[in-house]
């Protein structure tokens, strides 16, 4: 069996913004966006601040519904959107080797949050991914 490394994130009451893959925190950057200098090394963005590209939902193509944008966020239970299309996320792409930096707010006291890497979708059932989190 092949392990390769996929980003899932656990959608339970969560916004997530996320940030630079593989990047060192700069205060003075903008938020998700490389340096010139990341760019030459081969940092890559895994959430462009604007869509849903790249990311797909457990065992399907899409994004479950409950995954949106809002105001360069990636987030679950957008305002306004109410579905039962719920589940986790995880990257189009597959990683073997990786840095990993993100940033990440609660929507409200007492969420659940979570992020999931080396997630093997085989194993996983239902909606959501087996991997180890953070």
């Amino acid at each position: 069996m092949k392990w390769h490394t996929r980003f899932t994130v656990v959608c339970v009451g969560v916004a997530f913004l996320f940030t630079a893959c593989s990047r060192k925190q700069d205060q003075t950057a903008a938020p998700n966006t490389l340096t010139k200098a990341e760019k030459e090394a081969g940092w890559r963005l895994l959430f462009d601040g604007e869509t849903l590209n790249g990311w797909r939902g457990i065992h399907r193509t899409d994004a479950p519904a409950c995954w949106g944008v809002v105001d360069g966020e990636l987030v679950v239970n957008p305002p306004g959107v109410e579905t039962d299309d719920k589940g986790d996320i995880i990257t189009v792409d597959q990683f073997a080797d990786f840095d990993l930096t993100w940033q990440w707010k609660m929507q409200k006291p007492g969420g659940n949050s979570g992020l999931k890497y080396y997630v093997v979708e085989d194993l996983s059932t239902g909606k959501g991914g087996i991997g180890l989190e953070y």
